[in-house]
């Protein structure tokens, strides 16, 4: 006579458990490499705009001195107009009178200086030397 086993109902749930318990596992590995996945793009687009960011930054810092110089040229060239050709001390061309920013034109010899102020702070300067005739 032969006897039949059947399976019991504890060896049913382990394997169903064993089964569900690496069906997580693997879910939980699927999940982990997605949240990598999310956070190496995160980084890599932050860097970009980082790097964008500088230079919009520096680009416009230099349009913003290139633009000063031109001005301090400007007053050079408009103080020698403005003397006739004559000799001057200091011209003061005012830029907005409610902050006090001005720029100052001052000639000692055959150099003429330009500076840029802000109240009492000098915010750029240009100095040209005039040939002697």
């Amino acid at each position: 006579m032969k006897i039949e086993e059947t399976p019991s109902p504890s060896n049913k749930s382990l394997s169903a458990l064993a089964m569900r318990s690496a069906g997580l596992q693997a879910s939980n590995r699927k999940g982990a490499a997605f949240l990598l996945l999310i956070f190496v793009t995160a980084v890599v687009v932050m860097a970009f705009t980082q790097t964008a960011l500088r230079g919009i930054i520096s680009e416009r810092s230099s349009e913003r001195q290139h633009e000063s110089k031109r001005q301090l040229e400007t007053a050079i060239e408009c103080s020698r107009v403005a003397s006739g050709g004559g000799s001057f001390n200091k011209i003061t061309l005012p830029l907005n009178p409610e902050s006090d920013e001005r720029i100052e034109v001052i000639r000692e010899g055959d150099t003429i200086t330009a500076r840029w102020m802000l109240g009492n702070e000098e915010r750029d300067s240009l100095t040209r030397t005039e040939p002697r005739t």
